[in-house]
């Protein structure tokens, strides 16, 4: 101190002044915010990665199941359609038997009876039907299905023909004669067949 001279202090400066106690929270929020939050846990419990894991597995596995059974369905699918054109190609085959007793002024069954009991089979070709026993393979020459030249298939074909009687026929005038055609083949050790029906009738 000189010549009696006593310094104020400056109000601002002191530890108690409303900056330096400004300064002082602000420096103590800072402090508390860069602590890490011990009380929190980020992640995964193993539990819940197990059950994840599980609905990943099940939903493998039902997709390879769906593949798998569309797969195997699609050959199948092109066997019934064949199948189904074998079965209307007998239909026809029986159609010109009748239509060529027609022309040849004969009796419209000429050729067509003795099919009920064991059925019978023919192919494009023929001129008559032949007994079906315990049933020959179909043939493929590459153009046609027949029992003389071809390639070995897997499909037989059993034709049966009946004649309705009175009690079925609600008209005893007309004469009607009931195709029946079975196409039977193999597929993976099963045994699959495809059945249809139509009359024909004495025109």
């Amino acid at each position: 101190m000189k010549n009696g001279f006593t310094p104020t202090p400056n109000p601002r400066l002191t530890s108690k002044s409303p900056l330096a106690i400004r300064r002082s929270r602000l420096s103590a929020s800072v402090s508390v915010n860069k602590q890490p939050n011990k009380g929190l846990v980020w992640g995964f419990t193993l539990l819940e990665v197990l059950f994840s894991l599980f609905i990943m597995v099940v939903a493998i596995i039902a997709v390879f199941s769906l593949v798998q059974q569309t797969t195997s369905f699609l050959p199948l699918s092109g066997q019934r359609l064949m199948a189904s054109y074998l079965a209307q190609e007998g239909i026809e085959i029986i159609r010109n038997l009748r239509d060529s007793n027609k022309v040849k002024e004969v009796d419209w069954l000429t050729g067509l009876t003795g099919c009920a009991a064991t059925g019978c089979e023919a192919d494009y070709s023929s001129q008559s039907l032949t007994p079906w026993t315990t049933g020959r393979n179909l043939l493929n020459d590459g153009s046609f299905y027949n029992y003389a030249l071809g390639q070995a298939t897997s499909y037989q074909r059993k034709i049966t023909l009946t004649t309705e009687d009175a009690s079925e026929n609600p008209d005893p005038d007309t004469d009607i004669l009931k195709i029946e055609v079975q196409v039977l083949w193999q597929e993976k050790g099963r045994t699959h067949s495809f059945l249809a029906s139509e009359k024909l009738y004495n025109w």
